[in-house]
């Protein structure tokens, strides 16, 4: 189970752009038990959604919700120098690759042993809070996971000291096998246990800060660890830390003078990098279970005030969601990504945004002209048209204004019934591309946006062609609609950016061809973002397609009773060539 969702989340995340590098920390000793860490540097501008899409990939894959039981560490690529002074060493140390370059990990120098402890007083001031917390889960798994967080992290704070960490890593071992074997009392194994390796936690982190009374200053003193430090930081974590005095800092050794300065620094260029995407200067820093580095201002009362607001917001429709399946499992379990698409949740959760967003919303218009062309030239007296997958009627609405008799079928009810919204000239019916049936026939037929090429199966395309073929009056003109699948793309990532309604939305599309499988792949991360409330959700898509030829539709045109007409490259007209079209359209007429 780990092996899968660990190779399902790295499947699906190396999809998104800026991925540069992923790692595993530790290992999974106890199936059952552990849970699955997963680190992650990206390129800078990509860390805000990478972050929010691998959550969102997690809720998706089948047993990772367990798996995880916390977010997936994403670090911006030109933090990682500053890897082992923002988080502390333990947590990137014992890496094993997964993806991508590990040179992106061993670049950063290892900090001073002064810079180490402060690292780990600043990560105590965090993590306590949070383990009290966690303290409360009532679950074995969760306690058996507490257990081993308190002893770990009371084996690190004793290596800051000097000490062994070895008798402290054994004890918790032991603690662990003694609650797994108690069949009879296991409950009360794990409470007494947990209390005891609570209790050592909080004594080595008393000792910790005594260390640091005795070993920081130029001359011994009695000032309370965290309330030095949080005035002394201050200017790095303001306004969190302001209500703490400033402390002179000249009365440490140079040593710790230096690792604050250090520690301070690599804060202020985090924060830069936030800033410079458009995020909080604080949102990699743990706040309210955000970020990924440790700071002290989470052991002290947010001093951030809300202004409030006349804004009433309506409820934000959008939720995290992640649809990708590998395409090499598709193909293996014989699923046609027709059934995939209709599976998804996509339409209905990009909701009354999907028409919107469409990349060829503006050339509507043009098309419909083009349609209209095409059938006036093949049949002059066509009246009717059928829109076979016909998503939210972009074309049926401009046919039926055209004055048309027009009928859409597609098998998204979320599409069907914003195009119903919107149009009340033409019918819409819900069917299968494959297998709907109607009860009248029509004097052209259209299939728009690569619709068909998501008949991934031979059965499929001759299903769905014998459908054309009965829906079609004699001389009824079909028009087959397509990207130009001959003219493969290696790699190629696109952004959008706009403002629809109240929504702050961008979108992030990359797309390759896999020639030797003979498949179009399209990932399609969009991030939506209410302005007004700032409630945001990342919804990524996967579109799978055929790559068919012209000559492989031709071939099947003309087994299901059709005569290829014309095969244009775009819709001014111009002439196919499979080197430089845009699109395949294809044009072909039925015969008795």
């Amino acid at each position: 189970t780990y092996d899968a969702v660990i190779e399902a989340f790295v499947a699906g995340i190396t999809c998104q752009p800026g991925v540069l590098y992923i790692g595993q920390m530790g290992h999974i000793r106890t199936p059952g038990v552990s849970d699955i860490d997963l680190f992650i540097i990206c390129e800078d501008d990509c860390y805000p959604a990478l972050r929010r899409t691998a959550q969102s990939l997690i809720e998706t894959i089948p047993d990772a919700a367990y798996c995880f039981t916390h977010q997936v560490f994403v670090l911006p690529k030109s933090l990682a120098p500053d890897r082992c002074t923002l988080f502390f060493e333990h947590i990137v140390d014992d890496q094993k690759q997964l993806y991508g370059d590990r040179t992106l990990i061993d670049q950063a120098q290892l900090p001073s042993k002064e810079l180490n402890a402060l690292i780990r007083m600043i990560w105590n001031t965090t993590l306590f809070n949070m383990l009290q917390t966690s303290s409360t889960t009532k679950g074995l798994r969760s306690v058996l996971l507490l257990l081993q967080s308190l002893t770990n992290h009371s084996a690190i704070n004793a290596v800051c000291m000097g000490d062994d960490p070895k008798p402290i890593l054994q004890d918790g071992k032991k603690m662990r096998s003694d609650i797994l074997a108690d069949s009879v009392n296991r409950t009360r194994s794990a409470k007494q246990y947990l209390e005891r390796a609570t209790q050592q936690f909080l004594d080595l982190e008393s000792t910790l800060q005594t260390w640091w009374q005795q070993t920081a200053f130029i001359e011994r003193t009695d000032q309370e660890c965290y309330t030095f430090l949080s005035g002394a930081l201050q200017d790095a974590f303001s306004p969190y830390l302001t209500r703490f005095p400033k402390p002179d800092i000249s009365a440490l050794t140079p040593a710790w003078q230096h690792a604050l300065q250090t520690y301070e620094a690599a804060v202020h260029r985090a924060k830069n990098v936030a800033l410079s995407q458009n995020q909080p200067p604080y949102d990699l820093f743990f706040h309210n279970g955000e970020g990924i580095f440790p700071s002290p201002f989470n052991s002290v009362e947010s001093q951030e005030t809300k202004s409030s607001s006349v804004y009433s917001p309506r409820p934000f429709p959008f939720r995290n969601a992640t649809y990708f399946t590998p395409r090499q499992l598709l193909e293996q379990r014989n699923i046609s990504f027709a059934d995939y698409a209709q599976k998804k949740n996509y339409y209905g959760q990009m909701g009354e945004l999907f028409e919107q967003l469409c990349p060829r919303l503006s050339s509507t218009e043009e098309e419909v002209m083009f349609l209209l062309s095409q059938a006036k030239n093949y049949n002059p007296d066509a009246q009717t048209f059928l829109d076979i997958a016909c998503g939210v009627g972009r074309h049926a609405r401009l046919l039926s204004e055209h004055g048309f008799h027009t009928v859409g079928v597609d098998a998204s009810t979320a599409l069907l019934e914003q195009a119903r919204t919107q149009d009340a000239k033409s019918t819409y019916v819900e069917g299968d591309m494959r297998t709907f049936q109607l009860t009248e026939t029509f004097d052209c037929a259209i299939c728009m946006w690569d619709a068909y090429p998501y008949l991934s199966q031979p059965k499929d395309l001759s299903a769905f062609l014998e459908r054309c073929f009965s829906h079609l009056n004699d001389q009824g003109v079909l028009i087959l609609d397509s990207r130009n699948f001959q003219k493969p793309v290696e790699q190629e990532l696109t952004r959008h950016e706009c403002r629809i309604d109240m929504y702050h939305i961008e979108v992030i599309a990359k797309r390759k061809t896999y020639l030797d499988e003979r498949v179009h792949e399209g990932i399609f991360t969009s991030i939506i973002q209410d302005t007004g409330t700032g409630e945001s959700a990342v919804i990524v898509d996967q579109e799978l397609v055929r790559t068919y030829s012209t000559e492989e539709v031709s071939q099947a045109l003309t087994q299901h009773g059709f005569t290829c007409l014309a095969v244009h490259g775009d819709f001014d007209g111009t002439s196919y060539d499979p080197k430089t079209s845009l699109h395949q359209i294809i044009i072909a007429q039925k015969h008795l």
